[in-house]
């Protein structure tokens, strides 16, 4: 039997939109007396440069990414009295935070993102683009300012059993904090957007979402 689902996973860089990542999960974990998870990832380079960044390289980069990691996971705990735990693993990020979600049995990965009020899929990177569409969790994107709670949640459906959780937490999380939400999913090649199994099932999510007062979109992507 898997443990509750009580683990906030968020890719961290190091960088402001991971910070502002963090502001969020800290008053999230506060509330549903949750544990945060930073991940870091050395991504893989390709087969050229991986040749020529030595063993003894990686080491070091490997080190000291713990060693601040684990600086950041302290200082967080001290100031918010929130669990954190820290993992540095090497590969690529999508593939890595997806992974980890899994082992976790996360229930949220949160990502900073860069703002785009009129259109929040439009600017996502490669790999936040492959975890929204991959996940089998709700992924909650931060943009903008960090005084108040996401006005935004990117829900990725499939025709799994698992979507039921997703939408129940995210209309949870979008009743408590007055949220959007976003759903979105992959049209396989060669089937009609609208006679597809997948259409249908974000039509039916959006109007239960809405049935439930909550503003929501839907959007399909052509794999």
């Amino acid at each position: 039997m898997r443990s509750l689902r009580e683990n906030i996973i968020i890719p961290y860089n190091f960088g402001d939109k991971s910070e502002k990542a963090i502001k969020y999960a800290i008053r999230i974990a506060s509330f549903l007396k949750a544990k945060i998870h930073l991940v870091y990832v050395i991504e893989n380079l390709d087969f050229i440069a991986d040749m020529f960044r030595s063993s003894d390289d990686l080491v070091s980069i490997t080190d000291d990414a713990k060693n601040r990691l684990q600086q950041k996971a302290e200082a967080i705990k001290s100031e918010h009295q929130v669990e954190v735990f820290t993992h540095v693993e090497k590969g690529k990020p999508y593939q890595i935070i997806l992974q980890k979600a899994h082992d976790l049995n996360g229930r949220f990965i949160i990502i900073g993102n860069k703002s785009n009020k009129d259109n929040p899929t439009r600017n996502l990177s490669s790999n936040l683009f492959k975890i929204v569409s991959e996940s089998t969790i709700p992924v909650i994107t931060v943009q903008g300012e960090t005084d108040k709670m996401p006005e935004r949640i990117v829900v990725p459906l499939d025709l799994t059993k698992q979507t039921r959780l997703q939408v129940y937490n995210a209309i949870a999380f979008a009743l408590n904090y007055n949220a959007q939400v976003f759903l979105v999913s992959g049209l396989i090649g060669g089937i009609q957007m609208n006679k597809s199994r997948i259409y249908n099932k974000l039509a039916k999510v959006r109007r239960t979402i809405r049935e439930n007062g909550i503003s929501c979109e839907a959007k399909l992507f052509p794999r």
